[in-house]
């Protein structure tokens, strides 16, 4: 923000500004904590200036996700939304991007989604090369064979190619051979494990149940359950007594498919993903 006021002339009060000459850089020290009705009125003031008409600004605003609550999530992501919505009805190409885990999609009116675990495979491959051609490869020549290891387990989930890339990499230095370094692929790391129990402990209790028995058909099935199938798994897990309107009830038209999808998605707390036909597929199209 800071930058964007020094690009646009603007001074922001209550403030000590020190210029660093050589950089040509404003450090601004704020003695008193922002509010987020102050915070929101200076984005106003920088982001809707008349001067910026027909110029383009591009933010990207990362782990929204982290802001807390669902409910402060949404805040967030409509404040942006009606931001962009102003200053293009002031003729201003404002862009942003918006950056989450899984666990919390907000749904924007006219906004398009982009799902980067499905498409970058080609990164997380260049990770691992990265890593092992600076140690492994030179010395082992079955390397190729953990790095396909570990992109078949990838699906796309970066964090996990870091963390097992991580280990494997220590106890490689610590003198551990092939057999033992593939072991640590197919263990779930204890970071991961300690993400994912306090992403589940966040289920409220009257949903704990359904939750569990949603985890419990995509895990102990047979094969990766097809999208219509989770209309009629919801129908059975469905408390007795609930309202017709409730997702089990809905015909499989592709509306309510992203329904489904967006309900699965929320009560797993982002661990489990239904995709459907309309979406680039992973290896098995419209599973889990």
């Amino acid at each position: 923000m800071t930058e964007l006021a020094e690009v646009r002339s603007v001074s922001l009060n209550n403030t000590n500004t020190e210029r660093d000459g050589s950089r040509n850089k404003i450090t601004v020290q704020n003695p008193h904590p922002w509010s987020e009705e102050g915070l929101e009125g200076v984005l106003d003031m920088l982001l809707l200036s008349r001067d910026l008409r027909g110029t383009k600004t591009f933010i990207f605003v990362d782990a929204l996700d982290e802001c807390g609550s669902d409910k402060l999530v949404r805040a967030e992501a409509f404040f942006w939304l009606s931001l962009t919505k102003k200053a293009h009805g002031s003729g201003i190409e404002l862009n942003v991007l918006l950056s989450s885990r899984d666990v919390s999609v907000v749904t924007l009116s006219q906004c398009p989604y982009l799902s980067v675990d499905r498409a970058n495979t080609t990164d997380i491959k260049r990770y691992i090369d990265g890593g092992f051609h600076l140690s492994i490869a030179s010395v082992e020549p079955q390397w190729h064979e953990l790095r396909d290891s570990i992109l078949a387990k990838a699906s796309g989930v970066f964090l996990w190619v870091v963390l097992v890339v991580d280990k494997v990499l220590k106890e490689w230095d610590k003198g551990a051979y092939m057999p033992a370094l593939q072991g640590l692929v197919n263990r779930l790391p204890n970071e991961l494990r300690n993400l994912f129990l306090r992403l589940l402990k966040t289920v409220a209790s009257v949903k704990r149940n359904p939750t569990l028995q949603i985890f419990q058909w995509a895990i102990l099935s047979t094969r990766s359950l097809r999208l219509h199938e989770w209309h009629h798994i919801l129908a059975l897990i469905e408390p007795p007594g609930a309202k017709q309107s409730t997702l089990s009830s809905l015909a499989g038209t592709e509306q309510d498919d992203e329904r489904v999808v967006r309900y699965i998605r929320n009560m797993s707390k982002g661990l489990l993903e239904v995709t459907t036909s309309t979406i680039e597929p992973r290896p098995n199209s419209s599973e889990s």
